[in-house]
């Protein structure tokens, strides 16, 4: 299936020159993560409390990051299918499997690319390709402004929040942040701005899960941060997986988490590299079964619209 037999609809970037970026994308993000690995086993003595910390992984800790990992994802699920259901219905197992398999997807050098996800939506689903890469970008869009409104509100409270938080000592009011996201609230009651305001709850609370899962990931190689550190490194992570043809931010982040690591929660650079090397061992972990496993609902969806075989929508 060509995208003129999709007919209706061509990306910016023609096919072949988005493959290529894809390749270079991960090619990068691969030296990127060796790099990270060979940093901290230079640093003996970063790696013997990271080693020593996992050797013997605090429960709690270890539960947090699976637990987010888990929570991430359900929520993404949810910011895509209220975005995307305003076109056309997507069952909820449905639009998981999306998340999972594609997010198993973009570890690989031939990711996954938009067309494939605007085709299986057009295909299965009687979806019309723009309107599926509309709520695609604005997924996109609705992400960057939950980042912007955490970051907003971290700067305000690190100013201090005359009668709540004094900018003077570090153990103010850092829930105030958390907070944040309730501005979309006022946008629920209005029919047309429901799904974004809902789009922005979902995505709201993952960033703060995110947080959580920051929080697990330092702990783990036996480093403490604060919440106020952990609320900026999911802003951190939130954008490395935004960067465009490098599949979940695969180096970025681990390095975007690395280089502040230091002025954000006064940790080293390679304890910042270790801890995102747990999260991203961690991801494998779940998305690997979980990625295959929803690939082959995938494909079986696929076949039965191809050979035009009806099924039920609603029993998805």
């Amino acid at each position: 299936m060509t995208q003129h037999d999709l007919g209706i609809w061509k990306p910016p970037v023609d096919r072949h020159r988005r493959r290529q970026l894809r390749i270079v994308g991960t090619v990068v993000g691969g030296v990127l993560i060796v790099a990270a690995v060979v940093l901290i086993l230079m640093r003996g003595s970063e790696l013997s409390t990271a080693l020593a910390a996992l050797s013997s992984p605090s429960p709690t800790a270890l539960a947090a990051l699976f637990g987010a990992v888990i929570a991430s994802t359900l929520l993404s699920t949810v910011v895509l299918l209220v975005l995307i259901r305003r076109f056309g219905f997507v069952g909820f197992s449905e639009m998981l499997r999306l998340v999972c398999a594609s997010t198993l997807g973009n570890f690989l050098p031939l990711q996954p690319g938009l067309v494939g996800r605007v085709a299986y939506h057009h295909m299965v689903n009687r979806i019309p390709v723009q309107r599926t890469v509309l709520s695609i970008m604005e997924a996109t869009l609705v992400s960057a402004c939950a980042v912007a409104l955490l970051l907003a509100s971290l700067w305000l409270v690190a100013r201090g929040v005359p009668g709540l938080a004094p900018a003077t000592s570090d153990a103010h009011a850092w829930w105030l942040p958390t907070l944040a996201g309730l501005v979309a609230l006022p946008l629920l009651p209005w029919p047309q701005l429901r799904p974004f305001a809902l789009a922005l709850l979902a995505r709201w609370i993952e960033l703060l899960v995110w947080a959580l899962r920051a929080w697990a990931c330092f702990a783990l190689v036996g480093q403490e941060i604060s919440p106020r550190a952990a609320l900026a490194f999911a802003c951190v992570a939130m954008s490395a997986n935004m960067v465009p043809f490098i599949g979940n931010g695969l180096g970025v982040r681990e390095w975007a988490v690395g280089l502040l690591a230091t002025p954000l929660a006064g940790v080293t650079v390679e304890a910042g590299l270790a801890a995102e090397l747990v999260g991203r061992a961690a991801e494998l972990i779940f998305f690997v079964p979980a990625g295959l496993a929803s690939a082959q609902g995938i494909m079986r969806r696929l076949r039965l619209a191809i050979h035009g075989t009806g099924v039920n929508p609603r029993s998805r």
